[in-house]
């Protein structure tokens, strides 16, 4: 029953006291349905379905291996050319191939030996004994009667030479063409027979080359498609056939590549990573305490400053590191150079290292300085060319009679009526800016005084140096200077723009002046 309250907006529905839950619903995926626990009983009775049902699927494996069984042995009283184990591989459709080979055992050591103990002691021209039936069967009696510690004594040698035998007959490289020829022309035939059963069981295809790799050898380009599909098919993609591929493929083979083509970048690479190492090991070698690693840039900070190193005889124009060279030549160049010791470093005695800091010192001063100075200049300069503003209250230029004189540029004339004209053409001699106020700002490398990195004719190179870091106050001005020039702005600025306005600025004419014109 819902109750209904009477109030003074109209009818509203009584409130729910049904409680809400906020707890926001978990996705379906993780939503499991709680499992019924059951009984003892009822565990008792599934274990035992189970088992019933596995002990019926026994009985009706072993009864339907039987009824094959049968119908092998009926295959083989109708044709008794095969074994009934021939029979019932062929009707289950098992695999003819081997899975995998035979280990060496005890028993082929030592059938190996004992022939080739037999064969040592007969004359030199004589035929040799082969592993026939009457030999098996004498060697047979003597192993019977041998005991396990026996067997194991007499074979251990043996069967560590019957397996290396085995591996170097199924790895080794034929040396003779003509067995190299006939081991491939009868292991191709092998892997053809299988590919084709295998083509025949299960439908699958394949296409197979095989060419030679040495001139030397006999085997002409082999090629195997279990269908002629796939031939259309390498003719669709490359187009060219079966046929051309291979002999393409043999003229690679035969070329000599082995392996992964050696490309130009590889070998840069390479290269660049030997005299990377070369020119770092022989710094260690030099260095008077432990360097972590080599500097190109900031050689003269990094590597003179601190452990007094300079090169001699570096080969190439620039100085930088093995890893920027782009030219192979270059590379080859460098790398014998730091080879043969042409190029080597040098440790500079106490005294001149010395020396060498007191200069780059001084040097680093003068670069300061000059920066100071292009500072000053600068600041000056904005003086110098800022604009003068006229005030309000400037007095009215002064009339002066007429005059018939000529007036050479840059000189005031004065018109027919009495007004002052001034030509706004300076003088060459009265033109300034900064581009001849403005010093040209001095290169840190001209400062060297001690050569860091010498070339094969003793001139300098120069050091790549990264640049320095921008001041943030880079542009700002600075000093008294700056802040009486910067009151002076903000004076000027303040001044209401009114006042020039009213101030009428003369009329300049070159011929007599007209009357106004009354309206």
């Amino acid at each position: 029953m819902v109750l209904i309250q009477h109030q003074e907006g109209g009818l509203q529905r009584h409130p729910s006291k049904r409680k809400v839950d906020k707890i926001t619903r978990a996705p379906w995926r993780a939503r499991r349905r709680k499992a019924l626990k059951k009984t003892s009983a009822e565990k008792a009775h599934l274990k035992a379905k189970r088992k019933h049902d596995r002990d019926d699927f026994q009985n009706a494996l072993q009864e339907a291996s039987a009824a094959v069984t049968q119908l092998a042995q009926d295959l083989h009283e109708r044709f008794p050319s095969h074994s009934v184990e021939h029979y019932g591989h062929l009707l289950m459709q098992h695999t003819s191939r081997p899975k995998g080979q035979r280990a060496a055992s005890r028993w082929n050591a030592f059938l190996s030996k004992q022939l080739r103990e037999v064969n040592d002691a007969l004359p030199e021209g004589a035929p040799r004994q082969r592993a026939t039936a009457a030999f098996v069967r004498e060697a047979s009696i003597l192993w019977e009667g041998m005991s396990k510690a026996q067997r194991v004594a007499e074979t251990d040698e043996t069967l560590l030479e019957l397996k290396e035998r085995r591996e170097k007959k199924t790895f080794s490289m034929q040396q003779v063409p003509l067995s190299a020829f006939n081991d491939a022309r009868t292991t191709l035939a092998a892997v053809e027979n299988e590919l084709t059963a295998l083509h025949s069981r299960t439908g699958t295809e394949a296409i197979l080359f095989a060419v030679r790799s040495k001139t030397e050898h006999y085997n002409k380009p082999y090629v195997f498609c279990s269908n002629a599909r796939m031939s259309e098919f390498m003719e669709v993609v490359t187009k060219a056939s079966v046929q051309d591929l291979a002999l393409r493929m043999e003229g690679y083979c035969v070329a000599g590549v082995q392996g992964v083509v050696s490309t130009y970048r590889g070998d840069m690479l390479d290269l660049k990573k030997k005299t990377s190492g070369l020119i770092f090991s022989k710094l260690q070698h030099k260095a008077r305490g432990t360097i972590s690693r080599m500097w190109y840039n900031n050689f003269d900070t990094q590597i003179t400053n601190k452990y007094g190193i300079i090169i001699e005889n570096w080969p190439l124009a620039k100085f930088c590191c093995p890893s920027d060279v782009g030219s192979r030549p270059e590379l080859e160049v460098l790398y014998r150079a730091w080879e043969s010791g042409t190029t080597r470093f040098h440790v500079m005695p106490d005294a001149e290292w010395e020396e060498w800091q007191e200069a780059r010192f001084q040097a680093q001063m003068r670069v300061m300085e000059g920066e100071d100075l292009e500072e000053e200049e600068a600041s000056t300069t904005h003086e110098n060319s800022a604009p003068s503003h006229a005030s309000a209250s400037s007095p009215s230029p002064t009339v002066s009679p007429p005059s018939n004189s000529t007036t050479s540029p840059g000189d005031s004339a004065v018109d027919s009526a009495g007004t002052m004209v001034h030509d706004k053409r300076p003088n060459a001699s009265e033109e300034t800016g900064p581009s001849q106020s403005k010093r040209a700002r001095r290169d840190p490398l001209a400062y060297n005084a001690v050569n860091v990195v010498s070339g094969p004719n003793g001139s300098s190179l120069a050091v790549t140096k990264k640049p320095r870091k921008t001041r943030s106050d880079k542009g700002v001005k600075r000093g008294p200077k700056a802040k009486a020039r910067s009151q002076t702005t903000s004076s000027t600025s303040a001044q209401p723009t009114a006042n020039t306005a009213d101030v009428t600025a003369p009329v300049v004419t070159s011929g007599p002046v007209s009357p106004p014109v009354v309206m």
